[in-house]
């Protein structure tokens, strides 16, 4: 089950391939971002470095919200589960 976000991230193939409703579902998957963030550290020699750096901003502040969540999520389940 793990795999399937993997094929919904766009990387193996772009996810403007797939259906509207499926395309907006890849943009929430936190793995998109990532994926994005590494193809834009290894590609150095882009032309339009501008449009580079503003998506590589959102996907870094994307990903840092789903970690800041996420870490949230847990400090409360640890707390929930020290008091019982």
């Amino acid at each position: 089950m793990a795999i399937v976000p993997f094929f919904f991230a766009g990387s193996l193939f772009p996810i403007s391939a797939l259906p509207s409703w499926l395309e907006a579902v890849a943009r929430v998957v936190p793995l998109t971002h990532a994926l994005a963030l590494s193809r834009y550290g290894l590609d150095p020699q882009s032309g339009v470095q501008a449009l580079h750096n503003i998506r590589a901003a959102l996907s870094l502040g994307v990903i840092g919200l789903y970690a800041l969540v996420a870490f949230r999520v847990a400090v409360r389940l640890f707390a929930k589960s020290g008091t019982s």
